[in-house]
């Protein structure tokens, strides 16, 4: 039995009107779906620069509460309200008696957060630390004796703006067999992480911490690494806790903590303890309205030692990180700011970036 010609014919023309129509859907499906990313990466495009203006806007808003600050009281203190306290006593009949950070503030189609600001002042400025200091520091934190004049050498080495090195330090001959290759800065550090690339400092010893079998180190030249077991070395705390390479040299008294305290001239941890103690004001406690900066002379006995750390101590800050957090359409993104204020008139953002960029 034959079937008509006619019949196969349209048999296959059929057949072919449906893959031609199953390769149009398929494309069209494509193409939707192409542009529904497209759309979408617009979208974010667009969102991620309207975050970055909500964040620049928390700047801003810190600015303005610095400023502000600074006129109710010269000093600064952990009770203020730029560092997440209640204020002072003169801030109930001022512009800022409302405000409570963190704060979030609504502005368009998202928001902003600005968190509770820390003034670089509570820190030691690394850029002035003398080798007597990096030895006190390098001792409390744990570091090793065999591995702590490798790191004090480097370090001035980094700093100093000649290429002589010092005992067990290294210059740019040794930085230059790196892959890649980087000269030493011979000027102080912009930013605390240079540490990260000065000898002898890993980063263990700049966060803090350790501990436990460690089985792989890279080699010091050519990028390679060698396999062993060895426990690793704890840290009670990080060089980043206790230094800042952007300050105004002095350290803030008003803000400082016990750790950083106990590292000054004269001080140790139980001297450090009394400071804070006579600091807290008559209600003992820390932070709040009644601090006051405390004579060293009921604190440091040894006189020599007591002027050094009070040439080291202020009651202002003028250097702030800020941290704020933009929201939109349920997506967030954090960016950090240095702030510099000299005086109320004058307050400068610095620095502006977003972490997850770095």
């Amino acid at each position: 039995m034959t079937f008509p010609r006619i019949h196969r014919e349209n048999g296959i023309a059929l057949i072919i009107v449906m893959i031609s129509v199953l390769i149009l859907t398929i494309l069209a499906g494509g193409f939707a779906y192409a542009m529904k990313v497209e759309m979408k990466l617009a979208m974010n495009s667009r969102n991620f620069s309207e975050l970055e203006w909500l964040g620049r806007s928390g700047m801003e808003y810190a600015k303005w509460i610095l400023a502000e600050d600074m006129k109710l009281d010269p000093r600064d203190a952990t009770f203020d309200i730029w560092a997440g306290g209640s204020g002072g006593l003169n801030v109930s009949n001022s512009v800022l008696a409302e405000i409570h950070l963190p704060l979030t503030v609504h502005l368009g189609r998202g928001e902003f957060t600005l968190h509770p600001m820390l003034d670089t002042e509570r820190k030691i400025n690394i850029n002035r630390a003398d080798e007597l200091l990096l030895q006190r520091v390098l001792t409390s934190m744990g570091a090793d004796a065999g591995e702590i004049p490798t790191v004090i050498g480097s370090i001035l080495d980094w700093i100093d703006p000649d290429d002589t090195e010092h005992l067990q330090g290294a210059e740019s001959d040794f930085y230059e067999g790196f892959d890649p290759p980087y000269e030493a800065k011979n000027g102080p550090l912009d930013d605390i992480t240079e540490l990260l690339l000065i000898q002898g400092v890993n980063e263990r010893m700049f966060r803090g911490g350790g501990g436990g079998p460690f089985v792989f180190e890279r080699a010091v030249q050519g990028g390679g690494g060698r396999f062993f077991e060895e426990e690793m070395p704890t840290y009670a705390f990080g060089l980043v806790d206790v230094f800042t390479a952007v300050s105004s040299g002095r350290i803030n008294g008003m803000t400082v903590d016990a750790r950083t305290l106990a590292l000054l001239p004269g001080m140790d941890e139980f001297l450090a303890g009394q400071y804070l103690e006579m600091r807290g004001g008559i209600d003992g406690v820390d932070g709040t309205e009644d601090d006051q900066l405390p004579d060293l002379s009921f604190i440091i006995p040894d006189a020599a030692a007591r002027a050094q750390a009070q040439a080291l101590l202020d009651t202002r800050s003028t250097t702030f990180e800020v941290r704020v957090t933009a929201t939109m359409g349920g997506v967030s993104r954090e960016f950090v700011g240095l702030i510099v204020r000299n005086n109320p008139n004058d307050v400068q953002l610095v620095s502006f970036y977003a972490p997850d960029d770095k």
